[in-house]
């Protein structure tokens, strides 16, 4: 049984999400955006919208104290019902999820660079707070990740547990070559 689309229930869309629609169209028509009083092309603009996507997803799902006062400061809303599924694209989302998530892009997105440079600072987040691991960068936000304190994450080695039996000969022998090899090396 077909419907007319004109029978559809309506639902309330946030102003914000709207006007960061609007903007996303005005910049892919015109290729031409602005970001921090800066005129950036498109692909830098985009850039820069997903890094601020993926900062507030990783924030819902598992933030640091530094992250959460930064948030806090930029007056980002932050959902719990907000979708965290990390490998599920913005398009995956449901409408209403999407909705909130560019309500809170659009706190960094409109904010001038002395706002934000100061409630980086402010915040206390570090580089590595900021910037995820294995995440790229845009440019325009590295100028703002390399003013930051950098707190690199060390992992200590566990020491091994000892075994409760002998180890197996396969793995003594592949031990002492291994000894070898290093002694030999040392020699020459």
């Amino acid at each position: 049984m077909k419907k007319d689309i004109r029978e559809a229930k309506l639902e309330w869309c946030p102003s914000a999400a709207i006007a960061f629609q609007q903007e996303a169209n005005r910049i892919i028509h015109t290729s031409v955006g602005c970001y921090l009083g800066r005129t950036v092309h498109v692909r830098e603009w985009f850039e820069v919208t997903n890094f601020f996507v993926s900062l507030i997803r990783r924030a819902n799902r598992s933030s640091t104290a530094g992250l959460k006062h930064l948030l806090e400061h930029m007056g980002v809303p932050l959902s719990p019902e907000m979708q965290t599924i990390a490998s599920a694209g913005i398009e995956m989302l449901r409408v209403h999820e999407r909705q909130k998530l560019f309500v809170a892009t659009v706190c960094f997105l409109t904010a001038d660079r002395a706002r934000l440079e100061t409630e980086l600072m402010k915040s206390g987040i570090t580089r590595q707070g900021l910037c995820g691991k294995d995440e790229p960068v845009p440019a325009l936000v590295a100028e703002f990740a390399s003013t930051l304190p950098d707190k690199p994450v060390t992992r200590k080695r566990r020491p091994k547990q000892r075994l409760a039996h002998p180890r197996p000969r396969h793995e003594v022998m592949r031990m002492m070559a291994r000894l070898e090899r290093r002694l030999e090396m040392m020699q020459r």
